[in-house]
C-alpha cells in the first residue's frame, strides 16, 4: 500500500484517478471534505483523535490527510518492462522521456515527477539502485504524479538508453562539457530522452558518453548552476515546446 499526503495531493488524485484512492484518513472535524468525499463515494476513514497520524514523519505535512493508494504505477522495475512498454508506443510519433541519474534528495525527486505530469513526459527511468526510490517523502513531493507517471527502475542506465536508441529515440545528456550546446538553441528530435544527474556530481561519465548530445542551460546571471528540479523544468520546457511546434 502506497500513500499519498496533504489535501493537495488528494484533489489531485481525485481528479486524476479516483479509483486508484483505496482510502482516505482524516479527523473527523473536517465536515467539508467528508461531505465531499461522501458525495463522491470515496471510501474514509474519520480519526476522532491524533494516534493514525502520529506513524508518519512530521516532515510530511500531511495535514491530518492521509490518502492510502491501492496501487500505483511505479511497480515496473526492469527493462524488460520498458522494453514492453516502448512496443507498445513504437507507433507513437512523438515521445518525451526523462532519465534520471542518481538523485539523493527525495524532494527534488519528487519535484521532478511533478514536472514531468506538468509537461506530459511519457516515460521515467530512473536505477533501483544508489537513489532515491519512491518512498513517501517523493510521494508527498510530487503531489500524487507517480499515480498518473510511466516509471521504470532498471539496474543499469546505459542498458536503457541503448534500448531508447533502438526505438528511435535521441538522447540528450546535461553536461558542462566543451561541446555541450544550449537547450534552446538544439533541435529536439520528435522521441527524445533528456538526462538529468546527481544534485553534485551531475550524469556520470559512461552515461554521458552514451549520449547522442550535451545540453547546457544558457545562465544570464552571476549564478552557474541552478537546482536539480528547476533545471528540469527549464529543459522539459524547451522540449516539449518543440514538439508542439514540429505537430502544427
Amino acid at each position: 500500500m502506497s500513500y499519498i499526503f496533504g489535501k493537495k495531493a488528494l484533489f489531485d488524485a481525485l481528479k486524476s484517478n479516483k479509483d486508484n484512492i483505496a482510502v482516505v484518513n482524516l479527523m473527523a472535524n473536517n465536515n467539508l471534505l467528508i461531505n465531499k468525499l461522501a458525495t463522491l463515494n470515496i471510501p474514509y476513514v474519520a480519526h476522532k483523535n491524533q494516534d493514525f497520524f502520529k506513524q508518519f514523519p512530521i516532515h510530511l505535512n500531511h495535514q491530518y490527510i492521509v490518502t492510502e493508494i491501492k496501487n500505483t504505477k511505479v511497480t515496473k522495475s526492469h527493462a524488460n518492462d520498458l522494453k514492453s512498454f516502448l512496443l507498445e508506443k513504437k507507433d507513437k510519433k512523438q515521445m518525451l522521456v526523462l532519465i534520471v541519474d542518481s538523485l539523493n534528495d527525495p524532494q527534488n525527486f519528487g519535484a521532478i515527477l511533478r514536472t514531468c505530469n506538468v509537461f506530459g513526459v511519457d516515460a521515467v527511468i530512473y536505477k533501483n539502485s544508489n537513489q532515491v526510490q519512491v518512498n513517501d517523502f517523493v510521494q508527498k513531493a510530487s503531489m500524487g504524479a507517480t499515480l498518473t507517471l510511466n516509471m521504470f527502475k532498471v539496474a543499469n542506465l546505459s542498458n536503457a538508453i541503448e534500448l531508447l536508441k533502438q526505438n528511435n529515440f535521441w538522447v540528450y545528456a546535461t553536461s558542462l562539457s566543451d561541446d555541450a550546446k544550449y537547450n534552446d538553441e538544439i533541435e529536439y528530435e520528435n522521441r527524445t530522452a533528456i538526462i538529468v544527474g546527481n544534485e553534485e556530481k551531475g550524469i556520470s561519465p559512461i552515461v554521458v558518453k552514451n549520449s547522442d548530445f550535451n545540453i547546457i542551460i544558457k545562465m544570464y546571471g552571476t549564478m552557474q548552476s541552478l537546482n536539480v528540479s528547476v533545471a528540469t523544468g527549464i529543459l522539459l520546457f524547451e522540449a516539449r515546446k518543440q514538439l508542439e511546434k514540429k505537430c502544427k
